[in-house]
């Protein structure tokens, strides 16, 4: 077996310089990957919006008439007997020493 020997061409790279480019292409990959998840959470959050819209811009059913039976029954419940005067009480009078 021959030992194949770098070509003189091409300067040797240092332990470092191979991690950087190693990070750098990670990098990359990273960016690429994070841009399509922004995207589809874009996607999603839109379609979550127009479903809340869908939701809150439903038109409002028609009021309803509300028979007034408390009426009748509140002026029933406010009348109350005639007011009683107080009876009058003689007052205790002390005399000093």
């Amino acid at each position: 077996m021959k030992k194949q020997s770098p070509s003189t061409n091409e300067p040797q790279k240092g332990f470092i310089a191979l991690a950087g480019e190693a990070l750098h292409v990670l990098g990359e990959e990273i960016v690429e990957g994070k841009d399509k998840v922004v995207e589809t959470a874009a996607e999603k959050f839109t379609q979550l919006k127009a479903a809340v819209g869908k939701l809150t811009h439903k038109k409002k059913a028609a009021p309803r008439q509300v028979v007034k039976k408390n009426a009748a029954r509140k002026s029933t419940a406010k009348k109350t007997g005639k007011k009683v005067p107080k009876k009058k009480t003689a007052r205790k009078v002390s005399r000093a020493k």
